[in-house]
């Protein structure tokens, strides 16, 4: 699932900080699942997101996960249709940082107008 970024919030009840939250240099494709299934004789599609544990250079801002993204050069195999035995995919399922993260707080998702001084989060060595 391509995207731009995406959004976490900190903090307690009347105290939320929302976080934007987009790889520095591009965009991201996050793992995902996605299955067409019978609903009453009506097609409706679905889709997951692959999260993993939570990542200790990321669990101030989420605590309980973060996740799956994939680089260009894992595209091919995640989508492969013909792909039945997941040992090619274990590499992907650590918690890793694989692209530089800014993590900056907004005043709010739908204007993305920044409220302070984002951070960035260096990748994992491979």
């Amino acid at each position: 699932m391509p995207a731009s970024g995406f959004h976490e919030w900190t903090g307690g009840k009347g105290h939320k900080q929302c976080y934007n939250i987009h790889p520095v240099n591009s965009a991201i494709a996050f793992a995902g699942l996605c299955e067409l299934w019978d609903f009453q004789g009506e097609v409706v599609p679905s889709f997951t997101i692959i999260t993993l544990p939570p990542h200790p250079r990321f669990s101030h801002i989420h605590p309980k996960s973060i996740p799956l993204m994939l680089k260009a050069e894992d595209f091919d195999m995640w989508l492969d249709p013909h792909l039945t035995n997941t040992d090619p995919l274990q590499h992907l399922l650590g918690t890793r940082i694989r692209e530089p993260l800014l993590v900056e707080p907004v005043k709010s998702p739908g204007s993305l107008e920044k409220a302070g001084p984002g951070e960035e989060i260096a990748a994992d060595e491979l």
